[in-house]
């Protein structure tokens, strides 16, 4: 047996017989902390907050992290609605049903959303669904619609929904908190505080179907289009989150480190989401998006109405129609241009557009078949030259422009969503608790 020149010789551990596996003392002991409210739910005006006070020995599993929501659907007046309502809660309730985000580190404030955070959310689901996430977003009652009609007597996502929330039933939904650093996979450590703030979305918004239909003196009158007739009443939301107590030796090591002036640090990747209006009439639409971070790593792209994405009843806002786009063109300049351009075909094909949203989730199992791209119908593109996990980039300043040609004239206003995912390193200085991050991410 020849072996290359330079190589080195290994062989796997399941040839040592005779040793036994690895312990994982690291953690001491565990359990789950609930976390409720600071402010009273009944008002649909009130943020729902979250206000963690640390101990001396607790560090927190951000990445365990999840909300319980308990939920029901009313008529506005906050009556039962009967078998006749034709309502339900949208596609992707869990996402929708927050529209911004805040997060305060020991009162710095680490993450605020800009209003479109139900679609950052929404995408990285869509993005990161392997087999075991797709059956765990099914607790947050994730059952797309696979038709344009919210048809109790289809077999789509809406009359799966509809039977789970029909007569005011209660029911209920588990979410993730979806705030990058509760994707770390390192433990917030003790003595650092934080608050946690949800914004809640309009009843309009978060729940889909049809406004009844009101007689008066034998005459059909409809309700306006901004007067929803429903209400999503929240009647029990809790923060569950892990914390742990660690070794000695690992604790000592960590003040070690502050008291020789380390930071803590927290590499995590932010998805930042942009809106562009393009108005009825437009063949084409040119955007130029001054990047006051690094390049990101990618950049991807869909088109909504602008009515879905303000939210009614009979529009979905998680609907992603090509609305007959022809070409997608990425420019980035900077110390080397960077060119990337994709062709469309119609309507029915668009496989180069799906197959560029496969090479975006390296490798990994995303939540969009060929057929269902028709309603989520996203284009991405890769900026940088490699993927190696858990490594960040060099830092590449640019100005990066968006063109989109269409087939056809719009006929309705469309807003373009732009999600940019940026690399971000958290710092923690844990003698006087202090925070900074290397690119803004308010």
């Amino acid at each position: 047996m020849e072996i290359i020149e330079h190589s080195q010789e290994v062989y796997p551990s399941t040839f040592n017989l005779a040793n036994p596996p690895i312990t994982d003392s690291s953690i001491v002991q565990s359990d789950y902390i609930q976390i409720f409210p600071t402010l009273p739910l009944n008002s649909s005006g009130n943020p729902i907050q979250f206000q963690y006070v640390s101990s001396q020995s607790h560090y927190l599993e951000l990445e365990s992290a999840y909300i319980l929501t308990e939920c029901k659907i009313t008529t506005h007046d906050e009556k039962n609605i009967t078998s006749s309502d034709n309502v339900t809660i949208v596609e992707d309730i869990q996402d929708a049903i927050f529209s911004n985000a805040e997060l305060l580190i020991s009162s710095f404030p680490l993450f605020r959303s800009k209003g479109l955070y139900p679609w950052s959310v929404h995408y990285a689901n869509l993005l990161s669904e392997s087999d075991t996430n797709k059956n765990a977003l099914t607790a947050g009652l994730y059952y797309p619609d696979t038709t344009t009609s919210f048809d109790a007597l289809t077999k789509t996502g809406y009359a799966k929904r509809k039977g789970i929330t029909n007569l005011s039933q209660p029911f209920d939904l588990i979410r993730k908190a979806f705030i990058s650093l509760f994707d770390s996979s390192r433990p917030l450590p003790p003595l650092l505080d934080f608050t946690l703030t949800y914004h809640r979305a309009a009843d309009s918004f978060v729940l889909c179907g049809s406004e009844p239909v009101a007689v008066s003196g034998g005459t059909t009158v409809a309700k306006p289009d901004n007067n929803c007739s429903y209400k999503l009443v929240i009647t029990k939301c809790v923060l569950n989150i892990r914390r742990l107590i660690l070794h000695d030796s690992i604790v000592k090591k960590h003040k070690a480190l502050a008291a020789a002036g380390s930071n803590y640090l927290w590499p995590v990747r932010h998805l930042e989401t942009k809106s562009f209006l393009i108005t009825s009439g437009s063949t084409e639409y040119q955007s130029e998006l001054m990047l006051s971070q690094s390049l990101p790593e990618y950049v991807a792209i869909c088109l909504v109405s602008q009515t879905a994405l303000n939210g009614t009843l009979e529009t979905n806002p998680f609907r992603f129609d090509p609305h007959n786009l022809a070409s997608v063109n990425i420019h980035v300049d900077g110390s080397s241009t960077i060119f990337r351009s994709i062709n469309l075909g119609s309507d029915d094909r668009l496989v180069q557009g799906f197959y560029s949203l496969i090479q975006t989730s390296g490798g990994r199992g995303i939540g969009i078949t060929r057929d269902s791209y028709k309603t989520k119908a996203i284009v991405a593109f890769d900026l940088v030259p490699n993927k190696l996990e858990n490594a960040f980039h060099p830092i590449t300043r640019s100005t990066l422009r968006i063109d989109l040609k269409f087939r056809q004239v719009t006929t309705a206003n469309l807003f373009v969503l732009c999600f940019s995912q940026y690399e971000t390193l958290i710092s923690v200085d844990p003698r006087d608790r202090s925070l900074s991050i290397d690119a803004m991410l308010m």
